[in-house]
């Protein structure tokens, strides 16, 4: 109370707490909340009508702490990482695809957010599987998100979220890696993948070939290229059709993979990227459609 003589003309029913509640939150450290079990985040907010609990989903728990502490951009993958990574972002892609947002699916992974490396697709690389495959299908994904943001922005079908956030990862590709340069790129995987044996890297040259499909679709397909090219559509038809025969194919041959998650790469997704964000409301996280799940809706699109 700021004005001792309005506190004094109160009733003597009240009392005063100031002090009580500064010594009690002296102990807290920053992040911390008192919580207890009686009291939900939600009864919380409501009560401070704040009615969107989601707007404390920026902060950061202990074991988030940890998370974000395994995060190396220069870890060695092996090819079974490699997949494992590919698998959760195509995951993101197709949740996407399905009414999320960006920072709810493409954005949680940090190969988009953290600095691009200068070795991407080059032979001299040290970090082979990264710079050679698992880039180049970051790359290419981000260009077929980019080819399908346009066609949000023409059509006015966004969400308020992407719109504020379009130019963090989707359109910075368009700016470093042209539709040739993205090509290329998963030709160099292509060619790497060929070398090596085994189930992974057949999986992965899978990947990298119905990526090159859908990137082409995507970019002949739309308003903007048929305008200049009405032939275009029945190119993007054919290649199209090419690649829901490669992808049934995928699914049939490799069900018993896609079923089953794999051992993870720790630090790589992360779920309250928000954080990156400041000046945003931070956003729930989703969980993302499961693999099998996510081919689904890739067969429906």
């Amino acid at each position: 109370m700021a004005d001792d003589a309005e506190f004094a003309q109160m009733d003597d029913d009240w009392l005063d707490i100031t002090a009580l509640v500064r010594e009690g939150a002296r102990s807290l450290g920053s992040g911390e909340m008192i919580k207890p079990d009686s009291l939900s985040l939600l009864d919380a907010m409501t009560s401070v009508q704040v009615m969107d609990p989601r707007l404390d989903m920026g902060m950061l728990t202990t074991a988030d702490l940890a998370e974000i502490a395994l995060w190396d951009i220069d870890r060695p993958l092996t090819l079974s990482d490699t997949l494992w990574v590919a698998n959760r972002l195509f995951c993101c892609e197709m949740t996407w695809h399905n009414s999320a947002s960006l920072l709810q699916t493409i954005y949680t992974c940090n190969y988009y957010t953290d600095n691009l490396p200068t070795t991407i697709g080059s032979p001299t690389t040290g970090n082979r599987e990264r710079d050679l495959v698992l880039y180049p299908l970051v790359v290419a994904t981000g260009l077929c998100c980019r080819r399908v943001w346009d066609e949000y922005l023409r059509e006015n079908v966004y969400s308020e979220e992407d719109v504020m956030l379009g130019s963090t990862v989707v359109k910075f590709f368009d700016d470093r890696f042209s539709l040739p340069d993205a090509l290329g790129l998963l030709d160099v995987a292509q060619a790497y993948l060929e070398t090596q044996e085994g189930v992974e890297a057949d999986m992965l040259a899978a990947h990298v070939s119905m990526r090159r499909r859908w990137l082409r679709v995507l970019s002949s397909l739309f308003a903007e290229y048929l305008s200049e090219d009405p032939s275009a559509l029945d190119r993007s038809m054919d290649e199209l059709e090419a690649l829901r025969q490669e992808h049934n194919a995928y699914r049939s041959t490799y069900s018993d993979h896609i079923g089953c998650a794999g051992a993870g790469v720790p630090g790589v997704f992360d779920a309250k990227c928000m954080r990156k964000f400041p000046s945003l409301a931070p956003i729930k996280p989703r969980d993302l459609l499961a693999l099998g799940e996510a081919h689904a809706a890739m067969a429906s699109l």
